[in-house]
């Protein structure tokens, strides 16, 4: 992927001061520093034409940007050799380690997977819209489009899930997209990175807001989302994390109005101790 990022503009010196690593601490291939950083430098400049977005999917006027890009690298994918992103697509996960909520059948069967009703309530959110956009995207391809497996926008959603950000390509407007390279980037809620779009280059940007040493793997905050957040959405489950919390409202609810349950094994072991 390094030679097509060349030919079409990436500088040189960037690829040879941050490559991807296969990292030991369990966060998986990364960007690692090749050398020292300054606060304020530009750690990866990645030409805008480069971009995969959605923005040119006008048969999908009803749906969510990220059904439109979803659908936008599922026909890049289908081209093949002959799409132009085909080197960045050939190094893209067949399988994305994340919460499938896909896979699960209802909302019981979550619940004794996780015993978390928050991730109950998130998992089953995310799993009703993406089942709603997949249905609302394909009644809205042209005729003469292929119809989009469930397996294909699967594959799809959990990488614009995964991997996508926002940009703005232009001063009114923005939108997500998937940014080779600069997608390697794992999260740290610690991480003073920022990404943004340079108008007079036409290029987004990475850039530090602290110094990083040669040798450390380069972060980005995803934003400040608690666990459940970051691994439903994300796959990512950083420990510590800063953004946690815990809500306390059902558990005060609880003693507050035992459940019925709690209430049946009181009943019970007093009716053993009485006899």
């Amino acid at each position: 992927m390094e030679e097509w990022l060349r030919e079409n503009g990436v500088e040189d010196e960037m690829l040879k001061s941050v490559s991807v690593h296969m990292f030991d601490d369990g966060s998986g291939r990364g960007l690692i520093a090749n050398r020292d950083f300054s606060a304020g430098e530009v750690i990866t400049r990645i030409p805008e034409k480069l971009l995969i977005t959605g923005a040119s999917i006008v048969s999908l006027r009803d749906c969510k940007p990220e059904t439109k890009l979803a659908y936008a690298l599922i026909n890049e994918r289908r081209k093949g050799e002959s799409s132009f992103w085909s080197h960045y697509l050939r190094i893209l996960p067949s399988e994305v380690e994340m919460i499938d909520h896909f896979d699960f059948r209802n909302r019981e069967e979550l619940d004794e997977e996780f015993d978390c009703p928050e991730l109950t309530q998130v998992v089953t959110k995310l799993r009703k819209e993406v089942k709603e956009e997949f249905e609302k995207m394909n009644q809205q391809l042209p005729p003469e489009s292929v119809a989009v497996k469930w397996s294909e926008f699967q594959w799809a959603m959990k990488l614009v899930n995964t991997r996508s950000c926002f940009v703005h390509t232009n001063r009114q407007h923005g939108t997500i997209a998937l940014v080779p390279f600069f997608d390697f980037l794992n999260h740290s809620s610690e991480a003073e990175t920022e990404g943004r779009f340079d108008f007079s280059t036409h290029c987004f940007e990475t850039i530090t807001k602290k110094s990083i040493k040669k040798g450390s793997q380069v972060f980005l905050c995803y934003g400040q989302h608690d666990s459940i957040t970051l691994a439903v959405y994300y796959g990512a489950i950083p420990v510590p994390n800063q953004h946690d919390h815990v809500r306390l409202d059902r558990f005060i609810s609880e003693m507050i109005q035992p459940s019925t349950t709690t209430r049946r094994r009181e009943e019970a072991l007093l009716t053993d101790v009485i006899g």
